[in-house]
């Protein structure tokens, strides 16, 4: 059967020889030859300017037949033929839909986000308890902190406080007895 579809392919009888390689395909489609007739059937197609039909062979044989050498020999010729048509090669997920862009999700005017509101309600305490000297929404508000809400990590750290000790226990202050 794959010797009548090489003949028939051989002659130029393409369609002839197509047929014959797919009968081979179906009639032997898990032994070593329908791998051979694929290949020829994938050539077959390029030949024919049916690429997208060769492509299809090719990554229907490299799901087929794994690691063999004839997947391999299948992985080179649909590099080589994406290579030629740049145009077969699949679009990835992320490329066919629309990227977005920050003004896509910026909010529309006058509304506010879910960040705008936290920090427009955690600074309008602070404009209160100065008085309400400065909006919410200024940067003084922003930068004045009460005294309530001053920084404390300016200043020095208090040194620990030394442990407790009972009043008559000399050795756990420092004071050891002179003998």
């Amino acid at each position: 059967s794959l010797g009548i579809a090489t003949c028939l392919d051989a002659q130029d009888k393409m369609d002839e020889a197509a047929q014959a390689y797919e009968t081979t395909i179906a009639r032997y489609s898990d032994e070593p030859v329908a791998n051979r007739a694929r290949l020829a059937l994938a050539a077959l197609y390029e030949a024919q300017g049916k690429y997208q039909e060769a492509l299809r062979v090719y990554d229907q044989m490299t799901d087929l037949a794994g690691f063999s050498p004839m997947a391999m020999e299948a992985r080179q010729r649909r590099e080589q033929l994406l290579e030629q048509h740049p145009e077969l090669a699949p679009q990835p997920a992320e490329e066919t839909a629309a990227p977005t862009t920050p003004a896509e999700t910026a909010p529309a005017p006058g509304a506010t986000n879910a960040a705008e509101t936290s920090t427009a309600e955690t600074n309008a305490p602070a404009a209160e308890t100065t008085g309400g000297a400065a909006p919410a929404s200024s940067p003084a508000a922003e930068t004045t902190p009460t005294p309530d809400q001053a920084d404390t990590s300016a200043k020095p750290a208090a040194e620990p406080a030394a442990p407790a000790t009972p009043a008559g226990d000399s050795a756990a202050s420092g004071n050891s007895p002179q003998p």
